[in-house]
């Protein structure tokens, strides 16, 4: 996973980080951007994230611009200071997240 330099806490990376949710919620991810042919992300472990889905196919004549006006609103819908999220575990005790971070992931050639 890399984190995107001078964006806040935007962070790009293939399907392989989704993996650990320990380490999400870690480093305060709240929102998922998925560009894929298929939603990885519809199992009930990423309910706790706010996601968005652009199906895409991995083809040089795919046209992603169409996409970036809503990717880009999203994005910096998660970015906006704002007030606290909720915390992301069902456990009471748990910490709410003032720090949204945004993971943008594709499994793309």
């Amino acid at each position: 996973m890399n984190k995107v330099p001078e964006c806040g806490n935007l962070y790009i990376c293939g399907l392989d980080a989704l993996d650990d949710p320990d380490f999400l919620d870690q480093i305060g991810v709240t929102h998922i951007l998925s560009v894929l042919e298929f939603d990885y992300c519809d199992y009930p472990e990423f309910d706790r994230y706010r996601r968005m889905l652009v199906q895409a196919a991995d083809h040089p004549l795919q046209d992603l611009y169409r996409y970036f006006q809503l990717t880009n609103n999203f994005i910096d819908s998660a970015l906006a200071p704002g007030p606290p999220l909720p915390p992301c575990h069902q456990d009471s005790s748990a910490v709410p997240v003032h720090k949204n971070a945004v993971v943008v992931h594709c499994a793309m050639g």
